[in-house]
């Protein structure tokens, strides 16, 4: 549930309601990480 979370504050509140994210690479590290979260629950 800690990593869910750190996702979601990360990617959606802080990327998309605030656009605290100004790195194109973190972006792509933090997709990265997402997609590696989606794979093991998946």
């Amino acid at each position: 549930m800690r990593e869910f979370e750190m996702l979601y504050d990360t990617l959606h509140i802080a990327g998309y309601y605030r656009g605290l994210i100004y790195n194109a690479d973190a972006v792509k590290d933090y997709f990265k990480a997402a997609k590696g979260f989606i794979e093991k629950i998946g």
